[in-house]
């Protein structure tokens, strides 16, 4: 039997983004197809960034979720 290691995704899912409050962002998405994903989505990062501001800030979520809560803390 032959098995092969997973492979990076070939495309990034559709994201949208609603506003939560003054300060906060939903950010939801919908799953890759098997073909896009080319294996098991492990995780997603999630980068943000407040306007004006150089720094990124990562947030690393399951594959199986759709969806993260993006606060302006």
């Amino acid at each position: 039997m032959i098995q092969s290691v997973f492979s990076a995704p070939i495309a990034a899912p559709d994201v949208s983004l609603v506003p939560v409050g003054a300060t906060s962002l939903q950010v939801e998405w919908s799953p890759l197809t098997p073909s896009q994903a080319r294996g098991t989505v492990v995780q997603y990062d999630v980068i943000s960034r407040k306007a004006g501001a150089s720094a990124e800030k990562v947030e690393r979520v399951q594959g199986t979720y759709k969806e993260h809560l993006i606060t302006g803390e």
